[in-house]
Formats: structure tokens, C-alpha cells, sequence
């Protein structure tokens, strides 16, 4: 089924983009409102999408729109094995999602212009986790 509104667009731009990614190690990626179970003692990727605000950028009634949010991407690891893999996998992840990507998904362009931000690891057995947070925005013509 294709994505027809807004946020639908965005999320399946971000997630098609994912998707052409390798990292090393090759990690499988738990998507957002999709069944996905943990292998024990096997590290993945973990993608959250939040769509936060919505703005007008002139005059309401015939305004362009910009849309704006986070998609956050946790790296999962198992504990006892350290914090230097997950980190470096979380690295891999912010120069994937750098400051100055664009990604085109119908008549939307998705813009990254911040460097992502990598979170301090948090440990809670059986999984370290460490999110990185890509901001993104959207602008949308008042046409469509």
C-alpha cells in the first residue's frame, strides 16, 4: 500500500532509506508497528518515528506547512560485551543520518540539518541501548 498523507510519506522515506544502509556489524531493524522478536544475545536496531509539530509559514489560509519531528534509532546490544560496539554502531548511525541529508519520497523532501545526537548508553539487562535522535523537517505547499 502506498503512503498517501504527510506523516505517512515521511516515515516511509525514512524507513526506505534505512532499509539501503549497512552497518557493521549487519544488525536487523525493528520497525515501528511491526511484530519483531529479539533474538537473545543478538543486537538490532531499534526505529521510533515521532511526529511532533506542524506549522504554518505565513497566512493560514493559504500557507506552506512545515512539518517537523524525530526519528530515533536505538542501537540494542546484549550486556557484558562492553560499550564500545554499541557506540560504534551508534556513530555508523549519526554519519548515515548526517547534517545536510535529503530524502525525496513523492512531492516531499526530507531534510536533516542538524547533526544527529547520540545518547549516553542506558544498561538494563539484558540489553545496553543507546538512541540516536535524527531531527527532520518538511516542507509542504499549501497546494497539496
Amino acid at each position: 500500500m502506498a503512503a498517501t498523507g504527510t506523516e505517512a510519506k515521511i516515515l516511509d522515506a525514512l524507513l526506505g532509506y534505512l532499509a539501503g544502509l549497512t552497518f557493521a556489524p549487519p544488525l536487523p531493524v525493528a520497525q515501528p508497528g511491526v511484530a519483531f522478536a529479539p533474538q537473545t544475545g543478538k543486537a538490532y536496531l531499534e526505529a521510533s518515528f515521532y511526529p511532533n509539530t506542524a506549522g504554518l509559514d505565513g497566512l493560514p489560509f493559504d500557507s506552506d506547512r512545515t512539518h517537523a519531528g524525530l526519528f530515533v534509532l536505538t542501537v540494542v546490544w546484549p550486556t557484558g560485551q562492553g560499550l564500545l560496539k554499541p557506540l560504534d554502531v551508534a556513530a555508523q548511525v549519526r554519519r548515515a543520518f548526517a547534517a545536510g541529508t535529503r530524502l525525496w519520497r513523492d512531492d516531499l523532501v526530507v531534510c536533516v540539518d542538524e547533526v544527529p545526537q547520540v545518547d549516553a548508553p542506558v544498561d538494563e539487562a539484558p540489553w545496553v541501548r543507546v538512541a540516536v535522535t535524527v531531527r527532520w523537517r518538511v516542507g509542504v505547499p499549501a497546494d497539496a
